[in-house]
């Protein structure tokens, strides 16, 4: 049987450029082990495709080839995806509008709020009365909060909690210099947890997998399997993880972030549609708590997009 050509795209631009190279390192020493025809494909910060070390144009980068496993930063992401549509490339992940869907924090919460837990934000935009319109919510939001686009992502800072009006302040000029909508979100205290979500594997429609339990280390989260959830906590976990794919179009694979409150339960923080890119060590904790591998992973998402 011929080998199957897979590419890997990965690079893109700040700040996620980094992440994204080392993330597609992990994927293409995962695939070095299996039966496939490597194709490393790499995109400068000013967008300059590369292919065994050579500038190249993206059609020709991507000719020849049975799927592509696109590990770049979202916004990138849907635009490379975009192409890859038009010119009838397979690829692992959902569709662009599905990505930017599932990463627009207003529009989520819209279509999922009935059925599921957010915790509750405000939305600000900029404006010449920002400050005066700032102090109004601090008085009347419950503090503390953390600052979020709203839509797209901050990075390190995603979850941490803002302490008093000028740290507040701080943080929304901050986002404001990428992002032209943040998200105010309440602060929840609690056990943080992770859901992972995969398409037709091991006989399943959609395969959720035992929750994990995740913390901050430094600029990255360390995640491990816990059995510290109780049965009810779960099952809301499980249950909220597949809902979310299954509302959204999400494809092949997906992530869910929550925080798990002792008092109040289950809340949905981030709902994340390209977990290869972000978290890829997530997928080996989960998968090993399962007794599968990211190589079976790897093998079962190319061969049900070929």
């Amino acid at each position: 049987m011929q080998r199957k050509n897979v590419g890997i795209l990965r690079g893109g631009r700040d700040p996620w450029f980094d992440l994204s190279i080392k993330s597609g390192e992990f994927v293409r020493r995962s695939l070095d082990k299996l039966d496939f025809n490597i194709n490393d494909i790499w995109i400068s910060k000013d967008g300059i495709w590369h292919k065994r070390g050579f500038e190249v144009l993206p059609v020709k980068a991507l000719e020849q080839l049975d799927t592509v496993l696109n590990v770049l930063p979202l916004e990138t992401y849907a635009d490379i995806q975009r192409d890859l549509e038009r010119i009838s490339v397979p690829y692992v992940g959902p569709a662009s509008v599905q990505a930017l869907l599932a990463v627009n924090r207003n529009l989520t919460r819209e279509i999922l709020a009935s059925e599921i837990n957010f915790p509750k934000s405000r939305t600000l935009s900029i404006s010449e009365n920002f400050e005066d319109e700032l102090y109004n919510i601090f008085k009347s939001v419950p503090q503390p909060v953390v600052v979020k686009p709203a839509q797209g992502f901050l990075g390190d800072k995603e979850n941490k909690p803002t302490h008093g009006f000028f740290e507040l302040k701080d943080s929304i000029s901050d986002a404001f210099e990428s992002f032209p909508k943040v998200l105010l979100e309440e602060y929840i205290r609690g056990r943080y947890a992770s859901c992972l979500v995969i398409d037709n594997f091991r006989g399943e429609e959609l395969y959720i997998f035992p929750p994990l339990e995740f913390q901050e280390s430094g600029d990255e989260n360390y995640y491990f399997y816990s059995s510290n959830f109780t049965s009810e906590e779960k099952k809301e976990l499980e249950r909220v993880s597949l809902e979310v794919h299954r509302d959204l179009g999400l494809k092949h694979c997906s992530k869910m972030d929550f925080v798990v409150s002792p008092k109040r339960g289950v809340f949905l923080l981030e709902i994340d549609p390209l977990p290869l890119f972000s978290s890829p060590s997530a997928f080996g904790i989960a998968l090993e708590s399962v007794g599968s591998s990211i190589d079976e992973f790897l093998k079962h998402i190319i061969d049900i997009t070929t």
